[in-house]
């Protein structure tokens, strides 16, 4: 076999052709592995076994896939070969202890600690449905049981002391605290009186239990950590561990308020505008109480900007274009400004207001689609939600297949049409049926009359580089929309990217390239929103560019 490189040439060629695959060949490793880890993290996410059985298999239990590592081990092993484990081990390590004890785990494996200090909310534990709350002794029995075992491990890459301490009071191990700032400062001043080497992790308090330990390290110059996560489960609702990030932060108050600032921007990039206004509400406004007034009005228009766009993002134009009367002018997406005033409105949980005749403005249709299309894109690159991807294409399809039908439609009965259409829209298969037939006028039973049709419809899907490009394809992309409506399974993104491909073909079969219609579809980019808002006053240039 003869190929580029192999007749004995030097040139670089031939060596770059050999770096730029194996370069390749390296990243579809780390895709597969990053995939196993996703399944295999999913599984004991879905477990009801007890705390101590759950610890025991996240700790211990060997899978195939993971070269027979446990799920920790194999986290740990990830996020040490993407650089992401950079703490310096410790002498004593306080663990603020919350209802996820995995990612406490991961911080003894690399801290290596002598000592671990427990504080424990003297609140009690839930440790289940069903089950009867634990005491705050019994709960930290739990985590005393796991690090033992995971001694047990002799991990290369996490050797603990046999001999690990884990003081506490009254005969139990660990201490119990009031959950507020002053009794956290106070226990850790007396705890940690003699104490050299501490470090102390923060990520499983509450926040007022965090408090307490900030105040407490600004006062004794105390190495703080943190155990942090580059991805997030939308559904569970709960971080990968093969993602963490764990690293000492040397001033606990400004590095904590930095690391904020970059999960907004992180996560506003990505349009998770709710999750972005939870943050900024619930974790960066209460610290900015003594910052100057135009700080925080800045803030406050920030997080207006983002309930917009989260009000929009969610298909509610109608309370978007409300709130976008509110906020100085920027520009918005179309959707808002175009379909907004005539869009849905709900009293209670009845509809009060509908667009009427909404397909006799194609301008208007136009919008609605472009809108659909990007947030399906979004859907699909974003969110990795490709369940709600296919659907939504498929809906957004018939839209599509309605438009035609309104503008092929004999001109006498279009008037007629459109009423009908203000209360129900034929089915999906009729329209396929109808529009690439004409050897005789469609009967609409909704409307008891034919519906004479001046021009048919190619067969735009058997253009397409899809999985329904045969000339029944669309029989398939129909039977494919009727089982994730009604049957529950996880939907491969191949199939997600085909449904989006499968509308925009019938979108530009239809009315030409879909850039030309010229709608626009996006969030202001992060610069631009921080200038319009004003806090790139006080945020440092490296938190207002655009993360890479």
């Amino acid at each position: 076999m003869r190929g580029v490189g192999w007749r004995g040439e030097s040139g670089c060629g031939y060596k770059e052709s050999v770096r730029a695959n194996a370069i390749a060949f390296l990243m579809m490793l780390e895709a597969d592995m990053s995939d196993t880890l996703r399944s295999i993290t999913q599984n004991y996410w879905d477990q009801e076994q007890g705390l101590d059985e759950r610890l025991r298999w996240y700790i211990t239990h060997p899978h195939e896939q993971l070269g027979n590592k446990s799920l920790l081990e194999a986290e740990l092993a990830e996020a040490e070969r993407r650089g992401n484990l950079k703490a310096k081990p410790c002498t004593t390590l306080v663990l603020l202890v919350g209802h996820s004890l995995e990612p406490l785990l991961q911080s003894v494996c690399v801290y290596k600690p002598k000592k671990i200090v427990l504080l424990l909310n003297r609140k009690s534990y839930p440790v289940g449905p069903g089950k009867r709350p634990k005491k705050w002794y019994a709960y930290a029995e739990h985590f005393v049981e796991a690090v033992q075992i995971l001694i047990e491990q002799h991990w290369p890459h996490c050797t603990i002391e046999w001999n690990i301490e884990f003081p506490g009071e009254t005969g139990y191990q660990g201490y119990p605290v009031e959950d507020n700032p002053d009794a956290v400062f106070q226990k850790l001043v007396e705890v940690l009186r003699d104490e050299q080497d501490v470090v102390i992790d923060v990520t499983g308090g509450k926040k007022s239990m965090v408090s307490g330990a900030y105040m407490y390290a600004a006062y004794a110059g105390t190495r703080i950590s943190y155990v942090d996560f580059d991805e997030y489960d939308p559904e569970y609702r709960r971080p990968y561990g093969y993602t963490c990030k764990i690293d000492g932060l040397s001033n606990p108050y400004k590095a904590f308020a930095l690391r904020e600032w970059e999960r907004v921007r992180a996560l506003y990039q990505r349009y998770q505008f709710r999750e972005t206004k939870q943050i900024l509400d619930g974790e960066i406004r209460p610290a900015m109480a003594k910052w100057p007034q135009n700080a925080t009005e800045a803030v406050d228009l920030l997080s207006n900007i983002l309930h917009f766009y989260d009000l929009w993002d969610s298909g509610n134009y109608r309370e978007a274009n409300v709130s976008l009367a509110t906020l100085p002018r920027f520009n918005a997406p179309d959707a808002v400004t175009v379909l907004g005033p005539g869009w849905y409105e709900f009293q209670e949980d009845q509809i009060s207001q509908r667009p009427r005749h909404f397909y006799a403005d194609v301008r208007k249709v136009q919008v609605y689609v472009c809108d659909e299309l990007a947030r399906i894109s979004r859907l699909i690159e974003y969110n990795e939600d490709y369940r709600s991807a296919f659907l939504r294409a498929a809906a957004l399809n018939e839209v599509v297949l309605v438009a035609r039908l309104v503008e092929y439609v004999d001109e006498g009965i279009r008037s007629d049409l459109l009423k009908a259409l203000d209360e129900r829209t034929p089915t999906a298969s009729d329209l396929f049926e109808w529009l690439k037939d004409l050897t005789k006028p469609p009967k609409w039973k909704k409307m008891k009359m034919e519906l004479p049709l001046k021009n048919k419809m190619n067969p735009w899907w058997t253009e397409t580089k899809t999985a329904y490009n045969d000339k029944e394809g669309w029989r398939e992309f129909l039977n494919h929309r009727n089982k994730l409506a009604h049957t529950y399974f996880s939907v491969p993104q191949k199939w997600a990217q085909d449904a989006l491909a499968f509308v925009q073909a019938n979108v530009e079969d239809f009315w030409g390239p879909i850039a030309n219609m010229k709608v626009h579809t996006k969030a202001l980019p992060w610069p631009e929103l921080c200038e319009l808002t004003g806090v790139a006053e006080f945020l440092p240039p490296s938190l207002r560019k655009k993360e890479a």
